[in-house]
């Protein structure tokens, strides 16, 4: 954390049995692939990402992202595939949508999307899971309306 690193090395994929990535409020704008079998949390907030590390998308036991205010502009479908439980995307301002497999991540208890800007289809998306903690004013003014009828 903390350091002013551009990017992850490609030695990085050698380290199968790392449970942990924290290289938070860096410079990292890319990262290789690979795929770490027992990859748990995913800490990359304030860095200069545009778009998912394809090691997170390969790394099955994935269960916290954390890629808060970066530069990334869309989620891909295969985000769908991973055990999340915490998803934190919030200050990626190109956001606009999430993929319309979004609502198979049925582990998901804690989304965070503060400072995006999604369409109505990605927020009644997450209005039909089971996500317990939803960081964002737009959506809890959506859920009060809803439920209030």
């Amino acid at each position: 954390n903390d350091n002013q690193i551009p990017s992850i090395p490609t030695e990085f994929g050698q380290l199968t049995t790392l449970t942990q990535l924290q290289a938070a409020n860096n410079k990292i704008a890319s990262a290789p692939s690979a795929i770490l079998p027992v990859l748990l949390i995913v800490k990359l907030d304030n860095n200069l990402l545009s778009s998912l590390p394809p090691f997170v998308l390969t790394s099955p036991l994935v269960r916290t992202l954390r890629i808060n205010r970066n530069l990334i502009t869309t989620i891909p479908s295969q985000i769908s595939s991973l055990p999340l439980t915490i998803l934190d995307i919030s200050y990626n301002t190109q956001i606009t949508s999430l993929p319309s497999t979004f609502n198979q991540l049925t582990k998901l208890t804690t989304l965070s999307v503060v400072g995006d800007s999604l369409n109505c289809e990605s927020l009644a998306l997450v209005v039909g899971m089971n996500v317990h903690h939803v960081w964002d004013a737009i959506y809890v003014r959506i859920v009060r309306l809803l439920y209030r009828r």
